[in-house]
């Protein structure tokens, strides 16, 4: 048996140790380096830039920055981390009057043909959990010049109010949420109502600086323009909120309202609709604001409706 040099041997050792532990330490695990919580999916956080957006529509003719014959156009990103280092897909929304190039993908076109305010909005989506940020466009009539809208300062309460919102085709409840997430139309929290009828939402929501406004908004991501604050898509909330601890005037901490949604005549099932992608639902959330003039959407963690139409 040929002898085995020793000076090679120890020389060789060191090596194939170092090469053991490297392999064992990437082993099979996707997690991020900061995961909080290895055993447990995280939502994304995404953030989009520009972070607001301010101008005025052109007096016609073409001119440059993105103003065409009337019309205003301004690009914005989607930049999405995710801890758990999952591929992230992306679905943009927008307030009615405002025309999206593309409902998907990390960047997406507005234009704005109108003077107003606009919300701009985009949810990351790893597959379990989703996260959200929205924007603010001011667009001035032309020659008018415009400010953008400044952040507001919290004050002493920098945190957004925290609760639940769920739909129900009855006033008194069950009230039906999205947590954890409804991947598909065969969910059974999903409910059916028919053209014509009604159906209600509850606001369950909590913050140290009184709750002052809500505003339900309908979220899908396509087909461009549907989304935006009711009245939208057919839908519209009927009278006032009703409920014993619905106090909107910011001296109650934890308040609980419940909407009343009818449908128009004539609504069709999303999946109806063109450009519907792969929405199989209407979604629906509340925007909640404070008294310190924080807002919470909350997407992503356990407060959207899903809303189905039957023929």
């Amino acid at each position: 048996m040929q002898k085995i040099n020793s000076k090679l041997w120890v020389r060789f050792v060191p090596l194939l140790l170092v090469l053991t532990l490297t392999i064992a330490a990437c082993g099979t695990n996707n997690d991020g380096p900061d995961d909080p919580d290895p055993d447990t999916n995280q939502a994304p956080t995404v953030v989009i830039t520009p972070e607001s957006y301010a101008a005025s529509l052109p007096t016609g003719g073409s001119e440059t920055g993105g103003m065409t014959g009337g019309s205003l156009s301004q690009e914005f990103t989607a930049t999405g981390t995710d801890v758990d280092g999952d591929d992230l897909t992306y679905s943009w929304s927008a307030d009615e009057g405002v025309d999206l190039s593309t409902a998907s993908g990390e960047t997406t076109t507005a234009t704005f043909d109108t003077a107003g305010t606009f919300e701009i909005s985009v949810e990351a989506d790893d597959g379990e959990e989703t996260g959200s940020d929205s924007v603010t466009a001011t667009i001035g009539e032309p020659g008018e010049p415009v400010d953008p809208v400044d952040p507001v300062d919290p004050g002493d309460d920098a945190t957004a109010p925290t609760g639940t919102f769920g739909v129900s085709t009855s006033q008194d409840g069950p009230f039906q949420t999205d947590d954890p997430f409804i991947n598909d139309a065969s969910d059974e929290r999903i409910i059916d109502v028919a053209p014509g009828g009604t159906f209600y939402a509850q606001v369950d929501y909590s913050d140290p600086s009184g709750i002052t406004d809500i505003e339900l908004r309908l979220v899908n991501g396509s087909p461009s323009g549907l989304a935006g604050p009711l009245p939208a898509g057919g839908f519209s909330v009927v009278g006032d909120p009703t409920g014993d601890d619905c106090d909107l005037t910011g001296e109650s901490e934890d308040i609980v309202c419940v909407y009343a949604i009818s449908v128009a005549e004539g609504t069709e099932p999303i999946t109806a609709l063109e450009g519907s992608g792969s929405e199989f639902a209407y979604v629906f959330r509340a925007r909640v604001t404070d008294g310190a003039d924080n807002q919470a959407d909350d997407r992503g963690t356990g407060s959207r409706g899903y809303v189905n139409i039957t023929q």
